[in-house]
């Protein structure tokens, strides 16, 4: 299995604690060829022990 590493696409945070975040998701084949992606789109809370806390996931499509 490998593990590719994403970033956010946009960011936005309305507030000290909440965040939202845009991301790209490629999906690869034993080759390294891009086979499929998808787009997700959360929203995180930091916690009172300052952990992010993922609130909403969505998976978006076109």
């Amino acid at each position: 299995m490998r593990l590719i590493i994403t970033g956010p696409l946009r960011q936005a945070e309305p507030c000290e604690r909440l965040a939202a975040v845009d991301v790209y998701w490629p999906a690869f084949d034993a080759t390294g060829t891009q086979k499929s992606s998808e787009r997700s789109h959360y929203i995180l809370w930091l916690g009172e022990d300052e952990q992010p806390r993922v609130r909403v996931a969505l998976t978006r499509t076109r």
